[in-house]
């Protein structure tokens, strides 16, 4: 329905279920089979107070990149003017290893590693779970910079643990392109 409905990217509006309900019930009018992408929240960890729309043929969608100290390493602290070279050279954050929480004050580290992707996407796994519902990690990745070996390690974990293009219904994972089923 909509890409990251937020207010200053901290929140979603408080309207925004509402809005969302009249989109699908518009979309209904001409389309009843359609599938519908729903992101109902800008943080993951915002999933327990999330409840379904009342439609089944919606999927719900989350951005995945966590943690963020070593996905987005440099974009919110220094890199804008760099080449990949530079920015290797002063970041070089590897995974698994320790990552900077970029929004934490002061900074801390973190270990990160498969059992940290895992406990990060607990609270999106629980809502499918619950709710029986259709979901997609609909945008994930590593910035360009980051050290080839690291980034590819960090996607075969979520790809461990979700496929690398998510889409889980009644609970079961699946991958829309047939790598798991």
């Amino acid at each position: 329905l909509f890409n990251e409905p937020s207010i200053g990217w901290t929140r979603i509006p408080p309207e925004w279920k509402s809005i969302a309900t009249e989109c699908v019930n518009a979309i209904r009018k001409y389309d009843k089979d359609v599938w519908i992408v729903y992101e109902p929240v800008i943080e993951i960890n915002e999933f327990p107070k999330v409840t379904p729309l009342d439609d089944k043929r919606v999927v719900y969608s989350i951005h995945f990149y966590r943690p963020g100290g070593f996905t987005h390493q440099g974009v919110l602290h220094g890199s804008k003017d760099m080449t990949r070279e530079e920015a290797l050279a002063k970041l070089n954050i590897k995974y698994p290893g320790y990552a900077p929480d970029i929004y934490a004050v002061p900074i801390k580290y973190n270990y990160c590693d498969l059992d940290s992707v895992k406990r990060a996407m607990k609270p999106f796994d629980d809502f499918i779970e619950k709710y029986k519902v259709p979901a997609l990690i609909g945008e994930f990745s590593v910035v360009c910079w980051a050290p080839v070996e690291s980034a590819v390690a960090w996607l075969q974990d979520v790809n461990t643990t979700h496929g690398a293009i998510m889409l889980s219904v009644n609970g079961k994972a699946g991958v829309l392109n047939n790598r798991r089923a």
